[in-house]
């Protein structure tokens, strides 16, 4: 059975969760959580995103991420191959590193921000490794627990929205400090419940224009003929429903090329008749 597409839109907060390949461990030494912060930290930096939280646990990590202009699977395909490269070098291991793809959830709303940030940050105490989470190392705790001038974060990190500053970290240790529990509540690749889904794709449909068109500049359809033009491509031919190789090629070039100059995945995929996930498959299939 194929597996989905990955729900990867730009502008968005996602927890990330990935693990070592048959449960094994990811981490043999802080040495190996060092380089994989430094590979995460690398990856986000080369591909417009931020780090808004992590735990990296003995067999599987927790991310907070927020992801910009550049795909999910772009951040992690150099992160987690770069890494594992380095892991299999390093223990003189063989073969995968990491279990299947990572898991991805998009955050529908802010709101489950505060609640993601305590479940992360409680792993340890969960898995009985420490009985404060401000004791385990390999975590963010600290970062939200303290105003941060700590030059040892990682120059990708930000605050969620909601906890930034000496406020933030105030309403952080409350927080974590709660004896209630709090569920993260999920469903398909979502954090959030399905009525979100429904208000957020409500916003979208009324839409935003485009920063270009906003600009006065050009409007997608306006580039795509632009493009279109200079390449010498029947326009009308790449928008059909056509197959044909060599159409399809050309059509994922142009959108991979509208895609780096900064229009949405929605809204190449509305022109296209195809759907958000194609664009970004596209995308990653020509960017290695």
């Amino acid at each position: 059975m194929p597996r989905s597409a990955r729900v990867d839109i730009e502008n968005v907060w996602y927890h990330i969760v990935a693990r070592g390949q048959r449960r094994e461990p990811l981490f043999l030494s802080d040495k190996d959580r060092r380089r994989y912060l430094d590979e995460i930290a690398g990856s986000l930096q080369r591909n417009d995103g931020n780090l808004g939280a992590y735990c990296l646990m003995t067999n599987h990590v927790h991310l907070l991420i927020h992801r910009g202009t550049k795909s999910l699977g772009g951040i992690f395909l150099r992160a987690h191959g770069r890494y594992g490269r380095y892991f299999n070098r390093t223990h003189h291991h063989v073969g995968y590193v990491f279990q299947g793809r990572f898991k991805s959830f998009m955050i529908l709303d802010d709101d489950y921000l505060g609640t993601l940030l305590r479940y992360i940050h409680l792993n340890p105490v969960k898995a009985g490794l420490v009985r404060k989470s401000s004791a385990f190392r390999w975590s963010s705790d600290r970062y939200y627990r303290f105003h941060p001038q700590d030059k040892d974060w990682p120059d990708i990190m930000v605050r969620v929205p909601g906890f930034e500053g000496r406020s933030g970290s105030s309403l952080f240790r409350q927080l974590l400090a709660q004896e209630e529990e709090l569920e993260v509540p999920t469903f398909k690749q979502y954090v959030g419940v399905p009525t979100d889904l429904k208000k957020r794709d409500r916003r979208t449909r009324r839409g935003v224009l485009p920063k270009r068109q906003k600009r006065g500049q050009v409007t997608l359809s306006e580039r795509l003929h632009e493009l279109g033009t200079k390449m010498h491509i029947d326009i009308k031919m790449l928008l059909s429903s056509s197959r044909l190789r060599k159409i399809a090629g050309v059509r994922q070039k142009l959108m991979t090329q509208l895609y780096r100059e900064g229009y949405t995945p929605s809204r190449i995929a509305e022109l296209f008749d195809r759907t958000p996930a194609a664009v970004i498959h596209a995308y990653e299939r020509l960017a290695k």
